[in-house]
């Protein structure tokens, strides 16, 4: 038996199409999705555990804004 490598390639998926829409992140996707008619607010804060996507959702807010 041999054990055969792959190459596989890497790629950071920042895009909104890469991004999964779930209940526990759908405020902050509102929230972006509304920009810039926030209203009175004039900041968010994202917050959540490890690997929660919160840099994802902070490169969506970039894409958007530029």
């Amino acid at each position: 038996m041999q054990q055969l490598p792959l190459l596989l390639e890497y790629r950071r998926l920042l895009g909104r199409e890469d991004f999964l829409v779930s209940p526990c992140n759908m405020e902050a996707v509102e929230w972006i999705d509304a920009f810039p008619d926030w209203g009175s607010a004039n900041a968010v804060v994202v917050f959540g555990g490890q690997y929660s996507g919160k840099t994802h959702i902070a490169w969506l807010f970039s894409e958007k804004t530029g």
